[in-house]
């Protein structure tokens, strides 16, 4: 009886040692996913007819928790856009069309800020700054 109570303990401790070190090593594929951002780039500046747009590249990352913006270097753009890091909340504020978050995944975006008066033309005439930016 007393063989019986060993080996039966022997079994025990070889099938927790089993479960201890199974538990212990290899990927168990619950790691944390890497940090994402999602990279876009200005295919287009259209200004409105009688201003110029800057021939610039704009580039806007979208990160978990900001929007870096870069290329506007010494450029005056309308919104006043700079190089620099927005909270999301800041950064949308500057387009009366189109949004954007740490979840846009599509391939093009599209942002479109619109100046409605100016004491320098009538009045019910709008401008359109459009910004469309390209996936990379």
């Amino acid at each position: 009886m007393k063989n019986i109570w060993k080996n039966a303990l022997l079994v025990l401790s070889l099938i927790g040692l089993m479960v201890t070190v199974s538990s212990c090593g290899g990927d168990d594929g619950g790691s944390d996913p890497a940090p994402t951002s999602t990279t876009y780039a200005t295919t287009s500046i259209t200004y409105p007819d009688g201003e110029t747009a800057p021939s610039v590249t704009v580039t806007m990352v979208l990160h978990s928790d900001k929007v870096t913006v870069s290329g506007v270097g010494g450029e005056t753009l309308v919104p006043a856009l700079e190089d620099k890091d927005y909270d999301y909340t800041a950064f949308n504020a500057l387009w009366t069309e189109g949004s954007v978050s740490s979840s846009t995944n599509a391939d093009n975006v599209t942002l479109v800020k619109t100046e409605t008066s100016s004491t320098s033309r009538t009045k019910g005439t709008e401008r359109n700054y459009t910004y469309t930016f390209k996936k990379q």
